[in-house]
Protein backbone atom coordinates (compact mmCIF):
# COMPACT_ATOMS: atom_id res chain seq x y z
CA UNK A 1 0.00 0.00 0.00
CA UNK A 2 2.57 2.49 0.58
CA UNK A 3 4.47 1.96 -2.21
CA UNK A 4 1.23 2.49 -3.94
CA UNK A 5 1.05 5.88 -2.45
CA UNK A 6 4.39 6.91 -3.39
CA UNK A 7 3.73 6.01 -6.99
CA UNK A 8 0.42 7.84 -6.99
CA UNK A 9 2.65 10.88 -5.14
CA UNK A 10 5.29 10.49 -8.05
CA UNK A 11 2.79 10.32 -11.12
CA UNK A 12 1.09 13.76 -8.78
CA UNK A 13 4.51 15.45 -9.23
CA UNK A 14 5.42 14.44 -12.73
CA UNK A 15 2.36 15.66 -14.24
CA UNK A 16 2.43 19.09 -12.19
CA UNK A 17 6.51 19.55 -13.85
CA UNK A 18 4.42 18.58 -17.34
CA UNK A 19 1.64 21.31 -17.02
CA UNK A 20 4.40 23.92 -15.96
CA UNK A 21 6.34 23.37 -18.70
CA UNK A 22 3.50 23.59 -21.03
CA UNK A 23 2.34 26.32 -19.63
CA UNK A 24 5.33 28.06 -20.62
CA UNK A 25 5.39 26.55 -23.94
CA UNK A 26 1.96 28.11 -24.26
CA UNK A 27 2.95 31.15 -23.44
CA UNK A 28 5.78 31.34 -25.39
CA UNK A 29 3.71 30.86 -28.57
CA UNK A 30 0.98 33.17 -28.10
CA UNK A 31 4.16 36.18 -27.68
CA UNK A 32 5.19 35.00 -30.90
CA UNK A 33 1.59 35.51 -32.16
CA UNK A 34 1.53 38.94 -31.26
CA UNK A 35 5.29 39.20 -32.23
CA UNK A 36 4.30 37.73 -36.02
CA UNK A 37 2.07 40.73 -37.00
CA UNK A 38 4.93 43.25 -36.14
CA UNK A 39 7.69 40.92 -36.97
CA UNK A 40 10.31 42.30 -39.69
CA UNK A 41 11.94 40.04 -41.72
CA UNK A 42 14.58 41.92 -42.21
CA UNK A 43 14.94 41.74 -38.31
CA UNK A 44 16.10 38.22 -38.92
CA UNK A 45 20.11 37.00 -38.09
CA UNK A 46 21.76 36.74 -41.51
CA UNK A 47 23.07 32.73 -39.33
CA UNK A 48 19.09 31.99 -38.79
CA UNK A 49 17.97 29.62 -41.49
CA UNK A 50 14.85 28.60 -42.51
CA UNK A 51 15.92 25.69 -41.67
CA UNK A 52 16.73 26.02 -38.25
CA UNK A 53 13.00 27.65 -37.70
CA UNK A 54 11.36 24.92 -39.08
CA UNK A 55 13.10 22.60 -36.62
CA UNK A 56 12.35 24.98 -33.52
CA UNK A 57 8.46 24.11 -34.75
CA UNK A 58 8.91 20.77 -35.56
CA UNK A 59 10.50 20.07 -31.63
CA UNK A 60 7.29 22.53 -30.01
CA UNK A 61 4.83 20.13 -31.90
CA UNK A 62 6.53 16.74 -30.60
CA UNK A 63 6.94 18.31 -27.03
CA UNK A 64 3.09 18.26 -27.45
CA UNK A 65 2.36 15.39 -28.58
CA UNK A 66 4.64 13.42 -26.14
CA UNK A 67 3.07 15.88 -23.12
CA UNK A 68 -0.16 14.30 -24.64
CA UNK A 69 0.88 10.94 -24.14
CA UNK A 70 2.17 11.35 -20.55
CA UNK A 71 -0.98 12.92 -19.46
CA UNK A 72 -3.63 10.20 -20.85
CA UNK A 73 -0.80 7.07 -19.11
CA UNK A 74 -0.80 9.21 -16.33
CA UNK A 75 -4.57 9.68 -16.31
CA UNK A 76 -5.00 5.77 -15.92
CA UNK A 77 -2.91 4.55 -13.90
CA UNK A 78 -4.27 7.11 -11.49
CA UNK A 79 -7.55 5.53 -12.23
CA UNK A 80 -6.14 2.25 -11.60
CA UNK A 81 -4.58 3.38 -7.76
CA UNK A 82 -7.17 5.05 -6.98
CA UNK A 83 -9.20 2.03 -7.72
CA UNK A 84 -7.59 -0.18 -5.65
CA UNK A 85 -7.30 2.54 -3.01
CA UNK A 86 -10.91 2.65 -2.53
CA UNK A 87 -11.14 -0.95 -2.02
CA UNK A 88 -12.12 -2.09 1.13
CA UNK A 89 -8.90 -4.02 2.54
CA UNK A 90 -8.99 -7.32 4.51
CA UNK A 91 -9.78 -6.91 8.23
CA UNK A 92 -7.23 -8.28 11.09
CA UNK A 93 -10.57 -10.12 12.65
CA UNK A 94 -11.06 -11.75 8.81
CA UNK A 95 -7.25 -13.03 9.25
CA UNK A 96 -7.44 -14.58 12.38
CA UNK A 97 -10.76 -16.23 11.16
CA UNK A 98 -9.68 -17.14 8.35
CA UNK A 99 -12.59 -16.23 5.80
CA UNK A 100 -15.14 -13.56 5.41
CA UNK A 101 -18.67 -13.32 3.96
CA UNK A 102 -18.02 -11.75 0.01
CA UNK A 103 -19.10 -12.17 -3.41
CA UNK A 104 -16.56 -13.14 -5.99
CA UNK A 105 -15.78 -9.35 -6.85
CA UNK A 106 -15.97 -7.97 -3.80
CA UNK A 107 -12.86 -9.22 -2.96
CA UNK A 108 -10.82 -7.41 -0.28
CA UNK A 109 -7.88 -5.95 -0.98
CA UNK A 110 -4.72 -7.45 0.70
CA UNK A 111 -6.76 -10.99 0.77
CA UNK A 112 -4.02 -13.69 0.45
CA UNK A 113 -3.80 -15.33 -3.01
CA UNK A 114 -4.03 -18.66 -1.61
CA UNK A 115 -7.30 -18.10 -0.78
CA UNK A 116 -10.08 -19.22 -2.89
CA UNK A 117 -13.96 -18.44 -3.56
CA UNK A 118 -16.61 -20.58 -2.02
CA UNK A 119 -20.21 -20.23 -3.99
CA UNK A 120 -23.00 -20.16 -1.38
CA UNK A 121 -25.49 -17.73 -2.29
CA UNK A 122 -26.06 -14.77 0.23
CA UNK A 123 -23.55 -17.17 2.38
CA UNK A 124 -20.76 -16.95 -0.27
CA UNK A 125 -16.72 -16.31 1.11
CA UNK A 126 -13.36 -15.88 0.30
CA UNK A 127 -11.62 -18.37 2.41
CA UNK A 128 -8.30 -20.08 3.19
CA UNK A 129 -7.87 -23.74 2.30
CA UNK A 130 -6.94 -24.20 5.62
CA UNK A 131 -9.91 -22.96 7.04
CA UNK A 132 -12.56 -25.14 5.15
CA UNK A 133 -12.98 -27.61 7.98
CA UNK A 134 -14.19 -24.89 10.44
CA UNK A 135 -16.82 -23.16 7.60
CA UNK A 136 -18.30 -26.40 7.10
CA UNK A 137 -18.93 -27.22 10.80
CA UNK A 138 -19.63 -23.38 11.61
CA UNK A 139 -22.80 -23.68 12.65
CA UNK A 140 -22.57 -27.18 14.72
CA UNK A 141 -19.48 -25.57 16.50
CA UNK A 142 -21.25 -22.61 17.37
CA UNK A 143 -24.52 -24.25 18.68
CA UNK A 144 -21.89 -26.46 20.39
CA UNK A 145 -19.89 -24.03 21.82
CA UNK A 146 -22.99 -22.11 22.90
CA UNK A 147 -24.42 -25.00 24.74
CA UNK A 148 -21.43 -26.27 27.07
CA UNK A 149 -20.09 -28.45 24.87
CA UNK A 150 -16.89 -29.05 22.59
CA UNK A 151 -16.84 -29.70 19.21
CA UNK A 152 -14.32 -32.73 18.20
CA UNK A 153 -12.85 -33.07 14.55
CA UNK A 154 -12.78 -36.53 13.16
CA UNK A 155 -9.69 -37.33 11.56
CA UNK A 156 -11.64 -39.34 9.33
CA UNK A 157 -13.15 -36.49 7.32
CA UNK A 158 -10.88 -33.51 8.82
CA UNK A 159 -7.29 -32.14 8.27
CA UNK A 160 -7.27 -30.92 11.19
CA UNK A 161 -4.06 -31.03 13.61
CA UNK A 162 -6.07 -31.61 16.76
CA UNK A 163 -8.46 -34.22 15.07
CA UNK A 164 -9.32 -37.61 17.01
CA UNK A 165 -10.04 -41.12 15.75
CA UNK A 166 -13.63 -40.87 16.09
CA UNK A 167 -16.14 -42.31 13.63
CA UNK A 168 -17.60 -38.33 12.48
CA UNK A 169 -16.68 -34.95 13.67
CA UNK A 170 -18.99 -33.90 16.21
CA UNK A 171 -20.05 -31.82 19.05
CA UNK A 172 -19.61 -33.93 22.60
CA UNK A 173 -21.99 -32.76 25.28
CA UNK A 174 -20.85 -32.50 28.95
CA UNK A 175 -22.72 -35.04 31.51
CA UNK A 176 -26.11 -35.00 31.76
CA UNK A 177 -26.95 -33.46 28.66
CA UNK A 178 -27.39 -34.70 24.97
CA UNK A 179 -26.58 -33.58 21.31
CA UNK A 180 -29.95 -32.33 19.67
CA UNK A 181 -29.43 -31.61 15.83
CA UNK A 182 -30.41 -27.78 15.34
CA UNK A 183 -30.91 -27.11 19.38
CA UNK A 184 -27.28 -27.60 20.62
CA UNK A 185 -26.80 -30.08 24.12
CA UNK A 186 -30.07 -30.57 26.03
CA UNK A 187 -30.80 -31.49 29.79
CA UNK A 188 -32.08 -34.65 30.48
CA UNK A 189 -33.64 -36.29 33.42
CA UNK A 190 -32.74 -39.20 35.36
CA UNK A 191 -35.36 -41.51 33.09
CA UNK A 192 -33.18 -40.27 30.10
CA UNK A 193 -35.77 -37.70 28.52
CA UNK A 194 -34.88 -34.41 27.64
CA UNK A 195 -35.93 -31.61 29.74
CA UNK A 196 -38.72 -29.46 27.58
CA UNK A 197 -39.40 -25.93 28.26
CA UNK A 198 -42.49 -25.43 30.01
CA UNK A 199 -45.54 -22.77 29.02
CA UNK A 200 -44.37 -20.71 32.16
CA UNK A 201 -40.62 -20.76 31.50
CA UNK A 202 -41.95 -19.08 28.01
CA UNK A 203 -44.68 -16.92 29.72
CA UNK A 204 -41.82 -15.78 31.85
CA UNK A 205 -39.47 -15.13 29.16
CA UNK A 206 -36.44 -17.21 30.92
CA UNK A 207 -35.82 -19.65 33.00
CA UNK A 208 -32.45 -21.09 35.56
CA UNK A 209 -30.29 -23.14 34.47
CA UNK A 210 -26.81 -23.63 33.25
CA UNK A 211 -25.10 -23.11 30.14
CA UNK A 212 -25.29 -27.24 29.57
CA UNK A 213 -28.56 -27.82 30.87
CA UNK A 214 -30.52 -26.39 28.10
CA UNK A 215 -34.41 -27.31 27.77
CA UNK A 216 -35.66 -28.72 24.62
CA UNK A 217 -37.54 -26.62 22.39
CA UNK A 218 -36.14 -22.99 23.96
CA UNK A 219 -36.89 -20.70 21.62
CA UNK A 220 -33.89 -20.33 19.06
CA UNK A 221 -33.34 -16.36 19.69
CA UNK A 222 -32.77 -16.98 23.42
CA UNK A 223 -29.35 -16.51 25.16
CA UNK A 224 -27.86 -17.73 28.08
CA UNK A 225 -26.31 -15.24 30.61
CA UNK A 226 -24.19 -16.24 33.82
CA UNK A 227 -24.16 -14.99 37.07
CA UNK A 228 -20.72 -14.52 38.37
CA UNK A 229 -22.14 -14.23 42.06
CA UNK A 230 -24.49 -17.13 42.20
CA UNK A 231 -24.00 -19.74 39.43
CA UNK A 232 -27.67 -20.98 40.15
CA UNK A 233 -29.16 -17.31 39.30
CA UNK A 234 -27.89 -18.23 35.20
CA UNK A 235 -30.48 -18.42 32.64
CA UNK A 236 -31.30 -18.92 29.83
CA UNK A 237 -33.85 -16.04 28.52
CA UNK A 238 -35.27 -13.78 25.64
CA UNK A 239 -32.39 -11.19 25.31
CA UNK A 240 -35.06 -8.70 25.18
CA UNK A 241 -35.68 -9.76 28.75
CA UNK A 242 -33.26 -8.22 31.49
CA UNK A 243 -33.26 -10.64 34.55
CA UNK A 244 -31.64 -7.62 36.76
Amino acid sequence: MRKRILKLTGLLFAMTVMTVFSAFFTNQRNNASVLDSTFDLNSIPADVSVGTLDALESTSVVFDEAFAVHVDTSESELNDITSELNEMPILESDILRRWYYSSEEAKKYGTPERWIFMEAGAESVWISPDALDAFEYADTISLCDSTGGTFVYSCKDSAQVSCQHIDQSACQCTQGSVWKEYQGCIDQNDRGSFVVVTATDLDSQFYYALKNNKKLNTPEEWIWSENAENSEKSAWHDPNYSLH
